[in-house]
């Protein structure tokens, strides 16, 4: 964790200036208003996107030609695959290829598709991600509960067996517990745009908090 914070420079410690990949509701590049917008765009998606196409597609021809047409399962020859479930429950092994093919379809469409709009109002910070179904899809959490906000740095994915780091800024609310505002963000730089809004928009003097990417 030192390691990664004496990477980040002295300017970006104390203030950070511009919107960084944050913008309005309108889609301009600017954090003045009630209303802050995270497009989610993951360096990683283009090769998961290809191999979400070339694992489906090898999927899709197989079932295409074992629906009517012959396969052999468990050394025993079938008419097909239909067939070969009636006499051989354990065919359904085979549905797993298909499922983790949807399955990473639909992060992928996600990531392509999916922001995350965070709104100060009279609720506190009303935070939706969509439109893409996903976690966590809508919360609110409520001025008064908020704390502290603070940046953290985690090991989203591992790349060549390294982990790849990412941050995410985190509002501590009143029981101690931590609510994930933002994740998956790229540098320090963005988290701290995100960090200085909200301490900006909810009243909040930036202080040291044990757990973040400070410490």
């Amino acid at each position: 964790m030192s390691d990664l914070w004496e990477k980040v420079s002295e300017s970006e410690k104390e203030y950070v200036e511009g919107a960084g990949p944050f913008t309005d509701e309108h889609g301009q590049a600017s954090i003045h208003g009630n209303t802050i917008v995270h497009k989610w765009n993951t360096k990683g998606r283009g090769f998961l996107t290809f191999f979400a196409v070339f694992w489906n597609a090898f999927v899709f021809t197989f079932l295409t030609a074992t629906w009517s047409g012959s396969v052999t399962v468990n050394g025993t020859p079938y008419k097909s695959i239909q067939h070969a479930y009636a006499n051989d429950p354990s065919v359904l092994v085979f549905l797993i290829f298909p499922v983790i093919g949807l399955g990473i379809g639909y992060v992928c469409a996600a990531l392509w598709f999916n922001k995350t709009i965070i709104k100060h109002n009279y609720k506190g910070l009303e935070i939706t991600r969509g439109p893409v179904p996903w976690p966590k899809s809508k919360v609110i959490i409520s001025s008064s509960d908020i704390v502290q906000c603070y940046v953290q740095v985690y090991s989203s994915h591992s790349q060549n067996k390294r982990p790849i780091y990412a941050y995410r800024v985190v509002a501590q609310v009143l029981n101690g517990a931590e609510q994930i505002v933002e994740d998956g963000l790229p540098n320090y730089r963005a988290a701290r745009i995100l960090e200085q809004w909200l301490e900006s928009k909810l009243n909040i003097e930036d202080k040291s908090v044990h757990g973040e990417v400070a410490s």
